[in-house]
């Protein structure tokens, strides 16, 4: 078992480096052309959904922010996690808020939350500003947005990446 954890640690880290590789690349010209004083980096982190899409589940991402942590990506200033498409059940709860899905998520986003920033990481969560979200089947926060927001800032979530799939203006849509 032990070598088998290991096999899947060297996979989680050629996963991260990889997209942190070519993220810092891109995001080393935009601070050179930003060094304006303003703000020393830019935000900086992992987003799961190059690696994961939808599967990402409460385990690997925490294992993933003890990765950033124990790499030392998290004391180069790598240090938002940011949870894209797929976290969500398909239906809200019964007050009308979106839930995490109970069994990728079974101690939920607000524990979540607490394991990362105990490490020093922030969450970042997606949503979209449509009906439902890109790449599945779950809501989105069209007419939702204040409660969705209000329930983002509960939880504690740092970041929010917000996408535009199926919105209600389709003349608008990307």
């Amino acid at each position: 078992k032990s070598e088998e954890k290991k096999s899947k640690n060297q996979k989680l880290d050629m996963k991260v480096f990889s997209v942190l590789f070519v993220f810092a690349a891109v995001l080393s010209v935009t601070t050179l052309a930003l060094d304006d004083g303003m703000w020393p980096t830019p935000l900086m982190g992992w987003n799961s959904y190059d690696s994961f899409e939808h599967s990402l589940n409460e385990t690997t991402a925490r294992e993933t922010a003890d990765r950033l942590v124990s790499l030392g990506l998290r004391d180069l200033k790598y240090n938002y996690l940011i949870i894209d498409d797929g976290w969500q059940a398909a239906e809200r709860d019964a007050e009308g808020n979106l839930q995490p899905d109970p069994k990728k998520y079974p101690s939920g986003i607000p524990a979540l939350t607490e394991y990362l920033h105990a490490r020093g990481i922030k969450l970042g969560l997606y949503s979209d500003a449509g009906h439902r979200a890109c790449g599945q089947d779950v809501p989105g926060s069209l007419g939702q947005e204040l409660k969705d927001m209000t329930q983002f800032a509960k939880w504690k979530v740092d970041y929010l990446k917000y996408d535009n799939c199926f919105p209600a203006d389709l003349k608008h849509h990307y």
